[in-house]
């Protein structure tokens, strides 16, 4: 009798114990204060969202029947033509209308405010312009946009030109640059704007080579390059689509390229080597590769859905063998279909690359520092904070 009470007893207690969670070997969850799950990301940790649920692309899209286009800069120029050449193969394909205008100053921010407005609701209207633009709306004090506010499709990317009127007198770019260092500002070069791509390339230029120059702003590559032929300034360094049938007509002359050797062949049948400076001047490539970009781009306001129906037009648009040649042979430019976080990460490289020049030529009105903008030697996209940014799509 007493043995039985005895196991009774024993085995009351055991099961005590169990009900209580005393057997401390099989809790397998940690207390709250350790789980990691509830830590605080560290400082200058990429704070990427949670990947949003997956969407369907709009098969109305775009429901008014046409896809509105408002592009920064003047008719005519590299800008201009991708923005319209995008738009056109994207409603052709679609079964729709397309409809470009242009919407001039500051940088394509007049422009871009315009879309803001217009894109709130509806995918429909978009901004088109030289994409890199985007970062310095900002720094110049000139809209409170950069890339985190857009979805980025980069189109286009170019190589830049040193050209010089048919009569000049320089025949290289070694005399052209003697020139320069012993006539300090005397060679003066046209932009499609102060603080423009077209600007900052020639800066680049002239810096690698160590010699100063006169910054002249025209309304456009294109009015630039009339300049130099109509000998107003000496020179422009710019993207070659600006300026690329005014250097086979021979109303231009090419001094240099960034990226590889060249031979150009004139309208009257004349060709001659044009030399590339990466061997020479790597710096200058690898700074304006990061400044020239053509492309379109979608307020991040609009809904995914609509965004996805684009994106989806849009790659096959401009991977399409009739928009890459028309990239290459008719623009000298090159094709590409940069998007999604792709398109984030070579924004916001670009933005640090952008906001250093410009700030070292004291055209910001606010510090890349004041911005939270790293310097191009501390960016990283690790650190880069995107709590903030509305993701890209997910199909």
């Amino acid at each position: 009798m007493k043995k039985t009470l005895a196991l009774l007893l024993a085995l009351v207690m055991a099961l005590a114990l169990v009900a209580c969670g005393g057997n401390s070997n099989n809790n397998t969850t940690p207390p709250a204060d350790n789980n990691t799950q509830n830590e605080e990301p560290a400082n200058n940790e990429n704070t990427e969202p949670a990947e949003p649920d997956k969407v369907v692309a709009d098969p109305n899209y775009p429901a008014s029947g046409t896809l509105n286009v408002v592009v920064g800069w003047g008719a005519g120029g590299t800008t201009d033509l991708i923005a319209r050449k995008v738009a056109n193969d994207i409603s052709v394909a679609g079964g729709f209308n397309n409809n470009v205008t242009n919407v001039t100053g500051s940088s394509g921010s007049i422009a871009a405010d315009q879309v803001q407005q217009d894109g709130k609701t509806s995918g429909e209207t978009l901004w088109g312009g030289m994409i890199s633009a985007i970062n310095t709306w900002r720094a110049m004090d000139l809209a409170d946009m950069d890339w985190t506010n857009w979805y980025a499709f980069i189109s286009c990317q170019t190589d830049f030109c040193l050209a010089v009127s048919k009569d000049s007198q320089f025949n290289t770019y070694e005399e052209f640059v003697e020139y320069g260092k012993a006539n300090p500002g005397k060679l003066r070069s046209g932009n499609p704007g102060i603080g423009s791509v077209g600007h900052l390339a020639a800066v680049t230029f002239a810096k690698a080579f160590d010699f100063e120059m006169t910054a002249v702003p025209y309304q456009g590559g294109r009015a630039a390059a009339l300049g130099v032929m109509g000998g107003e300034i000496e020179f422009v360094f710019i993207a070659y689509g600006d300026i690329k049938d005014l250097v086979e007509s021979g109303d231009l002359k090419a001094l240099a390229f960034t990226g590889a050797d060249r031979e150009i062949t004139t309208t009257a049948g004349t060709t001659y080597s044009v030399p590339g400076l990466d061997a020479v001047k790597p710096e200058i490539a690898a700074t304006t590769s990061k400044l020239g970009m053509w492309g379109v781009a979608i307020p991040r306001t609009v809904p995914a859905e609509q965004v996805l129906a684009f994106q989806e037009k849009w790659l096959a648009a401009v991977t399409a063998d009739e928009y890459v040649k028309y990239c290459e042979e008719t623009l000298g430019t090159k094709p590409v279909a940069i998007y999604g976080v792709d398109a984030d990460k070579t924004m916001a490289e670009g933005q640090s690359v952008y906001v250093a020049i410009l700030e070292g030529e004291g055209l910001t009105a606010k510090s890349a520092a004041d911005l939270g903008i790293p310097s191009p030697a501390d960016y990283s996209w690790d650190k880069v904070d995107l709590s903030n940014v509305t993701p890209w799509p997910n199909a």
